[in-house]
């Protein structure tokens, strides 16, 4: 179906589950101090979701994963119930060979993650894990253990599916911030590294990662606009690297800072979700820039794309007219001034330009011009006190002798 349409195509309970699985795991992870490289992880029910799930963990960085079915652990030469996606799974799963049931397959095993049946993991079974497991039963209504269990039974960290139990693993998480992702740079699909973006977007918004909370809330606000801004990031990424590798270094990155301040100025991406709890963006991932440092606020973006001309212009008058030290110093200092109030004001008074909107194709042609006509009033009213100051100096016979 991806092959033949030119449309996104996302199965949110295969890759929205996954997605949310892994962000889910990386917090957990983060809160046993163990990595992704270094962790044994055993999925129970490898459908759809659980399929999709072990290709995320896998292209995430896990190594070492192991698949079991209600026949036990799937394995190249097992023959019963081997067929179609699950023999795929046995060339890039359980790579030690490993035979057995699903007891022998968690026991010394970091993680488990359950998307199969109610009860099949018991509370003996969690005992034989390793120290400080993790593990997700995310079978509904009835979990593969419950939470309480689970904890009880020497897990550090658990999630459900439910939503009366701490770490609900839902991929509500995932797709609307996904979807508008996508939908705002017109992808024509959902990629891994689309996905990837998303997880890492997920798992940032915990700061600090505790037992009870490795994952944001189903209701919390920030999550479909930082995932948004994640999905959208990897399209601009895809489409402004190739242009920035033709650049020198220092150049590169100012041309990859000043694009992303231009989608975040014109809303095509929003400046707050960009930030990801300061890490550096997927953007400048090569590059010593953090977007905390560049995108602190609207204030920024506004400046970083007004100042650049504003001064280039006043230089410009600097250089081609005569002037003295304090003339020179009017027309550089005034229209910067003016630059930086007319930002403060922006945000004061919470101007914005319009949000595109991405099913009307008009309405983005009609936005995307009042964003430039916008732009250029501002630059107009910028190289206004220039030309009065110009004319006060010289005189309109100087000016039309210049120009």
């Amino acid at each position: 179906l991806k092959e033949r349409l030119d449309i996104p195509v996302f199965h949110d309970d295969q890759h929205g589950t996954a997605i949310v699985v892994t962000a889910a795991l990386i917090g957990a992870l983060r809160v046993v101090g163990k990595e992704l490289s270094d962790i044994r992880v055993v999925v129970n029910g490898p459908g759809a979701a659980g399929t999709a799930i072990i290709k995320m963990l896998l292209a995430a960085g896990v190594r070492d994963v192991i698949a079991c079915d209600e026949n036990g652990i799937l394995y190249k030469d097992r023959g019963v119930g081997i067929a179609d996606h699950k023999a795929m799974l046995c060339e890039i799963t359980n790579l030690g060979d490993m035979r057995g049931t699903l007891a022998d397959a968690v026991r010394g095993a970091d993680v488990f993650i359950g998307v199969s049946v109610g009860g099949a993991l018991k509370p003996e079974m969690v005992r034989t894990m390793a120290k400080d497991a993790v593990i997700f039963a995310m079978a509904n209504p009835t979990p593969e253990i419950s939470y309480a269990e689970a904890l009880a039974a020497g897990a550090a960290v658990a999630g459900t599916g439910r939503s009366d139990c701490p770490n609900q693993i839902n991929n509500v998480l995932a797709f609307p911030g996904v979807f508008k992702g996508a939908l705002s740079v017109r992808a024509r699909d959902i990629n891994t590294a689309m996905k990837a973006a998303a997880v890492e977007a997920l798992a940032g918004l915990i700061a600090e990662p505790a037992p009870e909370r490795i994952i944001p809330d189903a209701f919390d606000p920030r999550v479909a606009e930082a995932i948004a801004a994640a999905v959208a990031l990897i399209i601009y990424r895809d489409t402004l690297m190739p242009l920035a590798a033709m650049l020198p270094e220092g150049l590169a990155a100012a041309f990859l800072i000043i694009a992303l301040c231009f989608l975040c100025a014109t809303d095509v991406i929003s400046a707050p979700s960009i930030s990801l709890e300061g890490k550096t963006l997927w953007l400048l991932k090569s590059l010593p820039v953090t977007p905390r440092a560049i995108l602190m606020s609207k204030v920024n973006l506004h400046l970083v794309i007004a100042l650049p001309p504003t001064l280039i212009a006043s230089a410009c008058c600097v250089i081609a007219l005569p002037m003295d030290a304090a003339g020179a110093a009017a027309v550089v200092l005034i229209p910067a001034l003016m630059c930086v109030f007319g930002a403060l004001l922006g945000v004061v008074t919470n101007l914005r330009f319009p949000k595109f909107d991405y099913i009307n194709e008009t309405a983005v042609i009609k936005n995307s011009a009042s964003v430039m006509i916008a732009m250029f009033g501002c630059w107009a009213v910028l190289a206004a006190p220039v030309v009065l100051y110009v004319v006060a100096l010289d005189g309109v016979i100087g000016v039309t002798a210049y120009l």
